[in-house]
């Protein structure tokens, strides 16, 4: 049976994340996707953090809303779990058990640089985000952090905008508005069903 290797990491996962530098990156981070959630101006909505992890993302968004958490790792959802945290699903991220148009927002953050198929990834946020609803999403960009990431063990996909940009398009996200920080790009995306119609034939 394979080892989840982020099963292996849960115990250390929220430790080392406040270590110093990473507490600064993190913080920083957190603070652009706040901004970004003040957009969507959601409330009583249905919401999915895809790799949720220990549920760092969830205490962000709307309490007035039903928020769903869903990770691969059961041990990272363990961790959620002793926080609080409710509804925890384990799954995989390119195939969710939701049915279609389940969620007027889907976060999925430090998943996408993980992705071997980003497109189908992407298919899959589309498919469970209702209509006119939102995905906010982040990717790990070019720069010497992500490539000392990966000569340290820890494979990522980065990806540069230009890249990214037709993959949105195909899967019928249109960009509503853009943050970066120092290894994380973080976008806030909207379904567009017109996008969608131009990709099918």
């Amino acid at each position: 049976m394979a080892v989840n290797l982020w099963d292996w990491k849960a115990r250390s996962y929220d430790l080392i994340r406040r270590l110093f530098p990473f507490n600064l990156i993190l913080l920083k981070e957190l603070r652009n996707i706040s901004e970004l959630l003040s957009e969507t101006n959601l409330n009583k909505s249905r919401i999915l953090d895809v790799a949720t992890g220990t549920g760092t993302i969830l205490k962000f968004l709307p309490t007035d809303c039903h928020v769903f958490g869903m990770d691969s790792s059961r041990k990272m959802l363990n961790q959620a779990q002793a926080k609080g945290h409710q509804d925890l699903v384990r799954a995989k991220s390119t195939a969710l058990p939701f049915k279609t148009s389940s969620f007027q927002l889907v976060t999925a953050i430090g998943v996408f640089e993980y992705q071997q198929t980003p497109l189908s990834f992407l298919n899959e946020m589309h498919r469970v985000t209702g209509a006119n609803g939102f995905l906010l999403l982040t990717y790990s960009q070019l720069g010497l952090l992500n490539v000392l990431r990966n000569l340290l063990g820890q494979r990522v996909y980065v990806t540069k905008q230009k890249t990214l940009e037709p993959l949105l398009h195909q899967s019928g996200y249109a960009v509503k508005q853009l943050k970066q920080s120092l290894i994380q790009t973080q976008l806030l995306l909207y379904k567009s069903q017109n996008i969608r119609d131009m990709n099918t034939p």
